[in-house]
């Protein structure tokens, strides 16, 4: 007898899943999918960070490089929320940082700026690591796979 399990993505699966699915805003996507896109583009980045500043065409081929990974990480991260109810429209958690850091920093309190980028951190870690519904939701069907 098959046994039903939530559905969980290895690494390669799920960059492959979210490069393929890098205009699709509905439905859901687990935790492990996001992780794993979240982790290659965290490395990538790392990786091609490095090359940047070597000479003015690279540094424009390594900012078309961040914008052409934008749409990609913005619908696997909007399905992520959508796995745990959570409307798309949390993503704009993500740019909330700039602005009291800079105030922050304008008024010499670059120690306020630290605690709250750290307290930004952890809050969107909470968020993108919420358990999904276990039952449909609004967006779509539970993620299961057969065992």
């Amino acid at each position: 007898m098959k046994k039903k399990t939530l559905a969980s993505m290895g690494f390669l699966k799920a960059v492959i899943s979210g490069f393929s699915k890098f205009n699709d805003f509905s439905g859901r996507s687990s935790r492990s999918e996001f992780w794993y896109f979240f982790l290659f583009i965290f490395i990538f980045n790392l990786l091609v960070s490095a090359l940047d500043g070597i000479n003015f065409f690279l540094s424009i081929l390594v900012n078309l490089i961040f914008l052409f990974l934008l749409l990609p990480y913005l619908a696997v991260s909007t399905r992520r929320l959508h796995d745990s109810g959570l409307n798309g429209w949390w993503n704009l958690i993500q740019i909330l940082p700039p602005i009291p850091v800079l105030i922050f920093i304008n008024l010499n309190q670059g120690w306020l700026a630290l605690i709250f980028i750290f307290l930004w951190f952890v809050a969107t870690a909470v968020i993108w690591s919420r358990k999904g519904d276990e039952k449909e939701n609004k967006y779509g069907k539970v993620l299961i796979k057969e065992e």
